[in-house]
């Protein structure tokens, strides 16, 4: 018996002729992981904790010209400029986000700590971990979604970096030029439906930053010691034709230039500057002059930069091309890097 009923009560007894569905769980959401270089290297990271920030001017130096070298006499900056995940706009109405790093906690962690304060800015957005004992960071989001990440630090040139699903690109002029090997076409397959903030609260939850672990920095001394050690080794390769590898550069060059016959190419990074180390064990040890000299310089190359197997080749190359490694056909045996740019931009040996 139904009684005390209002005016313009509505009673309905009904059912549906499917099941509802239940919300997402954990267990429905797949969640990928990429592997990615940092904006700024192990030796980089290194230098910024070991100087000593002169916010003013001294006797015997000038002052550290960043605009911002207040914040920046105790911080490591990143500065987010766009940060999107299937298009939900994660910045919201800032033009950019700053994220702080104390020195003190990124000489304690390294990219640990850079890694720590990006997902507590971001806690609803992608997770950011790293690679211990390198120099690279992972990603971990819902595996089939778009997402974009585009960010520079505070100090030094400002270069523009952007993360996405697909690899790491570096802005050129008004391109993205992409850094390292693109990812596979199948990890870009879009399949998943919009961005859910549960979702990504969820995947903090469970697949959060690994803790965090200190890390043994090299002291100012080590540091030098390296230098030292790499410097001989320069002048003692002071062109890339006295290099062990010259006759795969000359070939390397060859097949850039059938591309662009214009084209400048210089050699940057570890062949470069010294601090290289060869697939060939014998030409690491001829370099050195002795296996005393050589083990020295292995421990304190992986204490200063991060690296312990044999050095990439790293091109810089002037061109009106958007050449990559893929698009020359030559068997190396190393990994080789291109970076667009201008040959007189960076210190370099010229091919």
């Amino acid at each position: 018996m139904l009684i005390n009923l209002r005016l313009n009560t509505i009673i309905a007894d009904f059912s549906l002729p499917y099941r509802v569905s239940e919300t997402t769980t954990a267990a429905d959401v797949p969640v990928g992981e990429c592997e990615y270089h940092w904006i700024d290297s192990v030796r980089h990271l290194n230098n910024i904790t070991l100087r000593k920030y002169r916010k003013n001017a001294t006797p015997k130096a000038p002052a550290s010209h960043e605009q911002e070298r207040n914040r920046l006499a105790t911080n490591y900056v990143v500065r987010i400029k766009r940060y999107e995940i299937q298009g939900r706009n994660l910045l919201e109405n800032n033009s950019y986000v700053d994220v702080n790093v104390p020195l003190s906690e990124l000489k304690s962690y390294g990219h640990a700590a850079i890694m720590k304060k990006l997902n507590e800015e971001f806690p609803l957005g992608v997770v950011f971990d790293h690679t211990a004992g390198t120099g690279n960071m992972l990603i971990r989001f819902v595996r089939g979604q778009r997402f974009r990440i585009e960010l520079e630090g505070v100090q030094g040139n400002r270069i523009r970096y952007a993360y996405d699903q697909t690899g790491m690109y570096r802005k050129y002029g008004d391109n993205w030029e992409p850094v390292g090997t693109p990812k596979k076409e199948e990890s870009c397959r879009m399949v998943a439906g919009n961005y859910d903030e549960n979702v990504y609260g969820w995947l903090h939850q469970n697949f959060g930053q690994s803790s965090l672990t200190t890390i043994a920095r090299p002291t100012a001394k080590e540091v030098i010691d390296w230098q030292k050690l790499a410097l001989a080794r320069a002048r003692r390769y002071p062109n890339a034709a006295s290099l062990p590898i010259a006759s795969l550069l000359t070939t390397v060059a060859a097949a850039i230039r059938q591309i662009d016959p214009q084209a400048g190419i210089v050699l940057v990074g570890c062949w470069a500057n010294g601090s290289w180390l060869s697939r060939i064990e014998s030409e690491n040890l001829e370099s050195f002059g002795s296996a005393a000299n050589l083990n020295t310089f292995r421990t304190l190359n992986k204490k200063v930069t991060g690296r312990s197997g044999y050095s990439d080749i790293d091109l810089l190359i002037d061109s009106d091309e958007a050449i990559t490694p893929e698009m020359i056909r030559v068997t190396s045996g190393y990994a080789i890097s291109m970076f667009r740019g201008k040959k007189d931009a960076q210190k370099g040996m010229g091919l």
